[in-house]
């Protein structure tokens, strides 16, 4: 009777356990979201642009090949990578880094916006541990108008909502968009959506990104 008894009192202790973790088991497995935190014009004749404490953008300028070699690093993990090399005549008119931190971890989104003679160009790219990886290079802009005539085709970074669960992040959209895949010059387009319809999921372990679609 005993044993019976004592046997209640462990199985009763494990189920207030379990009970006890099943809040905290379900708020490490909710969503956390990418927050803006500043917008950086950027100057080709700047020297650095940092987003953090250690993470920097770096532009050394070549004057006599008429480019501009830049470098992503960090100075806690002592890490310098390079992202491109640009000659004068490739630079955009206009461009921007837009920077957005985790709410629960410490990691970055970048979204470098470049604005090119029609529509913007995303480069977009993922910092975690002094690691900066490239997501894609995007195409993104307004689906061209019907019975208008317009020369660019903006698309704001406010449209754009960003969130991560677990080893997954995902881009939405809240304004219609169209779509261009343009990593590694691929050109792939994917058409026009409306808001909401188009999802880009990012894995941060192996790097993969997928489209979903979600019509109704």
């Amino acid at each position: 009777m005993v044993a019976i008894t004592n046997l209640k009192i462990f199985i009763m202790k494990k189920m207030y356990l379990i009970f006890l973790f099943i809040p905290f088991i379900s708020c490490c497995q909710s969503d956390s979201e990418f927050i803006f935190q500043n917008s950086f014009p950027v100057k080709w004749d700047e020297d650095n642009i940092c987003i953090s404490k250690e993470d920097c953008f770096l532009f050394t300028n070549i004057p006599n090949d008429y480019k501009m070699i830049i470098f992503y690093s960090n100075e806690k993990y002592n890490k310098k990578q390079l992202i491109d090399t640009l000659y004068w005549a490739d630079f955009p008119y206009k461009s921007t880094l837009n920077i957005y931190k985790s709410e629960k971890y410490d990691s970055y989104i970048v979204l470098w916006k470049n604005d090119y003679e029609h529509s913007p160009i995303f480069d977009v790219y993922y910092i975690k541990y002094g690691k900066l990886i490239q997501i894609g290079c995007w195409i993104i802009n307004t689906p061209y108008p019907i019975n208008e005539i317009t020369d660019f085709l903006d698309y704001s970074v406010k449209n754009i909502r960003i969130r991560q669960k677990r080893n997954t992040v995902e881009f939405s959209f809240s304004k219609d968009m169209a779509f261009i895949d343009y990593s590694k010059e691929k050109n792939d387009n994917w058409g026009s959506f409306k808001a909401g319809e188009l999802i880009l999921s990012f894995n941060t372990v192996d790097g993969t990104v997928k489209r979903v679609e979600k019509r109704e």
